[in-house]
């Protein structure tokens, strides 16, 4: 990561979101991955700037197409939550897969859920099972317990 990535991180944990928007900003435009997700982030939830969902979205995916974990993460909350318009499972599985794929823990945890129930997905305990596992390994407590369960 570059030094002025740092500085925006510093910016935005000592709480200046604003300055620390327009820095992730500009480094987004540059083509920075994780800055793109940042800016997602923060359209997302409106720190630093107005929330804006749409704007969020078409960061999340450009930083998502680079194979970012925690844009794919997020995009699959965004779609299976609806908050996007209609609630589409089987475009929110999708992206839980990428960042699962990628190591994201949580997306392994969602995808696992999504497996078992069928939601999105065709349903298959077998499968879900290997990616509770996978996700209890990295300490998910949650995983842990739907193994203790199944």
């Amino acid at each position: 990561m570059s030094n002025y990535f740092n500085m925006a991180a510093q910016l935005y944990n000592e709480g200046d979101k604003v300055s620390a928007f327009n820095a992730f900003l500009e480094l987004a435009i540059d083509g920075d991955v994780k800055a793109q997700a940042m800016v997602g982030y923060m359209l997302e939830n409106g720190e630093g700037v107005e929330e804006n969902l749409l704007e969020a979205i078409g960061w999340y995916e450009k930083a998502a197409e680079a194979g970012d974990d925690v844009a794919n993460y997020n995009l699959g909350h965004i779609y299976r939550s609806g908050r996007a318009g209609a609630a589409d499972e089987s475009r929110a599985f999708g992206y839980f897969m990428k960042a699962a794929r990628a190591g994201n823990v949580h997306a392994m945890f969602e995808t696992a859920q999504m497996l078992e129930y069928g939601a999105g997905v065709e349903k298959s305990p077998e499968r879900a099972v290997n990616w509770y596992e996978s996700a209890a390994r990295y300490g998910h407590a949650e995983a842990q317990n739907c193994l203790g369960v199944m």
